[in-house]
């Protein structure tokens, strides 16, 4: 384990020499040069391959680029940010999304080749069992990024909507042009992927390697935007129960331990000692909405403090973020967000009170609250939206969405939230311009832009 986690960080402090000159404009980037040192012949290239794969993670264009567009969400506001995010009307020709979903296809490029040319290779090439645990840490992370780019760029709330993803199985040796999946049809890929990483992967505790309770953390969330919430319900409580996975004493011990703490299913890993593209400084770029700090402020929320720490010289900066060039920890899944999901999952699935107030006490109670005065179903599926944005604040835009899921199922209105969003094609980002018009259109752009 000590020998692949530092194979990884050597990807990754080289990956941040070249990571910030990578731009391109289309969904990927083609992989046509294979050399004699990078390709696939044994076990010891194909766990190169995959580390290089791990090492994207912290490619700046999803991780400081990408916050560029968090504004677009409710619960940061980066400083310097471009216009229209805040207002939900980004243009299909802004230069950040098609940074970030072309970042996004970059890692699943890296995943297909690992997926594609490993199962091709001889069993004698490999340990026993390590050629089904790489291919399965590859769809592992390719699920990620798919669901990723499902939630920002395609109507993921909507299982009967055409406007889906463009879904790579295959490493690209050329620019080919796919047309964009279903959401239905993204969801079973997706799940997939995430099915065989469950069947494959071992059931460790190390956040920054793909492992069998990250996976099914994962597709209960995916599960829960399916609104097949008892299958959700039922896996989460399964992660919970069995995963060794545990809730931090505090909540501050969670970013103190980062990558390490005991509550993060699955997260990147980096260097702290060295730049490794990921930080330029986030707690003081990655600063927080002012929505958010009302709102928490109202709610006597004990986790403020902790997120919006005040700086003896630069005010209030965000505290989930490191310091100056400390690596940054992008926090994919922890438990409380999983406690949250069979929380929800179990109130929409007309499952015990007395249970779904039990997992929402769980969170608060670490955080130094004390028990929710929610007692009805409507009353609790509300405290659990609200306990995930105080929770999950300024990490993956989770919170935002949970505010387009509400609207969908419950009728909540998000312009009361967000008073410029009147429309449900401002849930999403637009497909970048270019990957629109170089396909001839044979990638449809989102309705509305």
């Amino acid at each position: 384990m000590k020998n692949y986690q530092n194979i990884i960080i050597v990807f990754i402090l080289t990956f941040s020499i070249y990571s910030c000159e990578l731009v391109n404009v289309t969904d990927i980037e083609a992989q046509d040069v294979l050399t004699e040192e990078t390709a696939i012949t044994d076990q010891i290239g194909a766990e190169l391959a995959l580390a290089g794969t791990y090492s994207t993670l912290n490619d700046g264009n999803l991780a400081v680029t990408g916050i560029n567009i968090y504004p677009f969400y409710i619960d940061t506001d980066p400083k310097g940010s471009s216009n229209g995010y805040s207002t939900n009307n980004v243009d299909s020709e802004n230069g950040t999304i098609a940074l970030v979903y072309s970042s996004y296809y970059n890692l699943i490029n890296r995943a297909n080749y690992v997926i594609n040319i490993v199962p091709e290779l001889e069993d004698n090439l490999f340990e026993p069992g390590k050629k089904n645990h790489i291919v399965a840490e590859a769809k592992f992370l390719r699920s990620v990024m798919s669901l990723y780019l499902l939630r920002r760029f395609g109507q993921f709330w909507d299982l009967e909507s055409p406007y889906g993803i463009v879904l790579r199985e295959k490493q690209a040796s050329t620019l080919e042009v796919l047309p964009r999946s279903s959401v239905q049809a993204s969801y079973d890929f997706i799940l997939s992927d995430l099915d065989y990483a469950i069947e494959n992967l071992p059931a460790s505790n190390v956040s920054y390697h793909a492992n069998k309770f990250a996976a099914k953390g994962l597709k209960s969330r995916v599960l829960l935007y399916m609104g097949k919430f008892s299958e959700a319900a039922t896996l989460a409580n399964d992660v919970i129960l069995n995963s060794g996975f545990t809730l931090e004493n505090t909540f501050a011990e969670v970013f103190e331990n980062e990558f390490n703490s005991s509550e993060v299913l699955f997260s990147n890993i980096h260097s702290d000692t060295e730049y490794n593209g990921t930080s330029v400084g986030w707690w003081l770029y990655l600063s927080l909405s002012e929505y958010y700090v009302n709102f928490a402020t109202s709610q006597g929320d004990t986790r403020l403090d902790i997120v919006n720490f005040e700086h003896p010289t630069r005010g209030y900066l965000n505290g989930k973020a490191p310091f100056f060039f400390d690596g940054a920890t992008n926090y994919y899944l922890r438990l409380p967000e999983v406690y949250l999901i069979y929380a929800e999952a179990l109130a929409r699935s007309n499952g015990s009170l007395i249970d779904v107030a039990a997992a929402v006490n769980t969170v608060r109670n670490r955080a130094g609250l004390l028990n929710t005065t929610a007692s009805t179903r409507e009353e609790l599926i509300e405290a659990i939206r609200v306990e995930k944005f105080l929770e999950l604040v300024a990490e993956e835009q989770e919170p935002w969405f949970d505010l387009v899921r509400y609207a969908d199922l419950d009728g909540f209105d998000i312009s009361t939230i967000k008073p410029l969003v009147t429309s449900k094609n401002q849930y999403i980002l637009p497909i970048p311009f270019n990957s629109v018009t170089t396909s001839n259109n044979v990638v449809e752009q989102n309705p509305g832009y």
